[in-house]
């Protein structure tokens, strides 16, 4: 008895989508979002496939939006067309056999301010960024290094195993403001 196996291999052909990203801020953060984007880095992939470039306009809605975070941009929207449907609402398993275009549009919104910012309990000596005071741009490094700065501080006051136990960091949309109590 002889069995004979055929197997069909269905390649996708690869797909030359022109990405533009559209950005009303600063160079800065233009750069920023730019090399963030997996769009972008697919469509310098000669061999990127429909699914590769829907799967990275997928992924670019969180990355480009913590990029915005870091620049204290909460209240920023980003929209992703490929071929002038929301990528959002693509399959990554049923792609199009083609992609031409990916166009994406970032409007950052009003950089934030810090409300009230504390941080409590802080051992004695522990430096604390300025940057880390209200009326100060609210970014998340600031408020990362805030937080390691405290921790460090404990540490170095012979508590090795100091972190972080709680925090809250509400935003106020209508006066662009942080509000950030760490602990």
């Amino acid at each position: 008895l002889r069995y004979i196996f055929a197997v069909a291999l269905i390649v996708p052909t690869p797909s030359w989508a022109d990405v533009e990203l559209s950005v009303n801020g600063s160079e800065a953060l233009s750069a920023a979002l730019r090399q963030a984007s997996l769009s972008i880095l697919a469509d310098t992939t000669e061999d990127a496939a429909p699914q590769d470039i829907v799967g990275a306009a997928k992924a670019d809605y969180s990355r480009l939006l913590a990029v915005l975070y870091e620049y204290g941009h909460f209240a920023g929207t980003i929209d992703i067309l490929v071929d002038g449907s929301d990528a959002a609402g693509l399959s990554g398993f049923a792609p199009p056999n083609s992609i031409s275009n990916v166009a994406i549009t970032v409007e950052p919104g009003p950089v934030f301010r810090l409300g009230q910012a504390r941080i409590a309990p802080v051992a004695d000596g522990t430096e604390l960024p300025p940057e880390f005071s209200s009326g100060q741009p609210a970014t998340t490094p600031v408020l990362r290094q805030t937080a390691e700065a405290a921790i460090i501080g404990w540490r170095d006051a012979g508590h090795a195993t100091a972190t972080i136990t709680g925090q809250s960091i509400t935003a106020d949309h209508r006066q662009s403001l942080i509000n950030a109590d760490i602990q």
